[in-house]
């Protein structure tokens, strides 16, 4: 159940900590997102990458990136 800090105007406004916590679940939860490229082409292999392996690659890729074009 989802903790909300105060009413503010009138609507409920999640905390800070729970916003955080609430990022942290979606993020977590990509794992388990197969990417849909892969299902869109009927890529036949025995595992298929996850949104959040594809996301990490990426940011790893960019800040090596960064390195080199600073």
């Amino acid at each position: 159940m989802l903790k909300y800090n105060t009413h503010i105007y009138g609507e409920m406004h999640m905390s800070k900590e729970q916003n955080i916590v609430n990022y942290y679940v979606i993020c977590d939860s990509l794992k388990d997102v197969i990417r849909t490229g892969w299902k869109d082409w009927h890529v036949k292999r025995e595992r298929l990458e996850s949104v959040a392996e594809h996301t990490f690659s990426v940011q790893m890729l960019a800040i090596a990136m960064c390195e080199v074009v600073r």
